[in-house]
């Protein structure tokens, strides 16, 4: 079981920072070393369906002081780089399948380019298609799906002041799908701190870092 914690501390604003600790993956592509989060093989290369992926420390902007956020970053689906240390592009992918991170931190995902978002509460390995998936609302998710409040779900909770602790939500699995749901993807999002290190959370450099496991069903 997967156990994950994020903490949060800067005087007078709100600094999400969420560490984790991941399992080892079994399906481990030839040329893909998923225990040492590297990836010899040649890049960018198409994703190969039921396999996972493991992305560690995507960076996802600069961190900024709230209200402000970030720049908005992607990431593309549907190919695979270098599995650490990437710098996300600011500038979206045409037509594939992708994803944005945007708002506090850039720990808000939304779906572009027609694909939608929803999540199942499922460990990540037992998600095997879009049986009951529950599918999220640009209504109701205006600005992607982050914090879960009492009106809103999302991925991770957010406790807020004093102890600004946020934690994701056990067993909680996003899923990427076209419309007709013929393409899809789960994601299981396991970090947005550099290396899981939260030894000092006033440390903004730290901050936001993507780590998460995801596969094409």
């Amino acid at each position: 079981m997967k156990k994950s914690r994020l903490f949060s501390q800067l005087a007078g604003i709100t600094l999400i920072a969420l560490v984790a600790v991941s399992c080892k993956k079994e399906a481990v592509e030839p040329g893909l070393d998923l225990d040492n989060r590297q990836a010899s093989i040649a890049a960018p290369s198409p994703v190969i369906a039921n396999l996972t992926y493991h992305v560690v420390n995507l960076k996802l902007g600069t961190f900024v002081v709230p209200p402000a956020t970030p720049q908005t970053s992607y990431f593309n689906l549907e190919t695979f780089g270098n599995s650490s240390n990437e710098v996300a592009p600011t500038t979206a992918p045409a037509t594939v399948a992708a994803i944005s991170f945007s708002g506090n931190s850039n720990s808000f995902i939304k779906p572009i380019n027609g694909y939608k978002l929803g999540y199942v509460d499922a460990t990540f390995g037992s998600v095997t298609g879009s049986s009951n998936v529950t599918w999220i609302s640009t209504v109701t998710h205006p600005t992607g799906f982050g914090y879960e409040t009492s009106t809103s779900s999302g991925w991770y909770s957010y406790t807020g002041s004093p102890a600004r602790v946020a934690t994701p939500i056990e067993d909680r699995t996003i899923m990427i799908s076209n419309a007709d749901e013929t393409v899809m993807y789960k994601i299981k999002i396991t970090s947005i701190y550099k290396d899981n290190d939260f030894s000092n959370p006033y440390d903004t450099t730290k901050i936001p870092y993507l780590t998460f496991d995801y596969e094409k069903l």
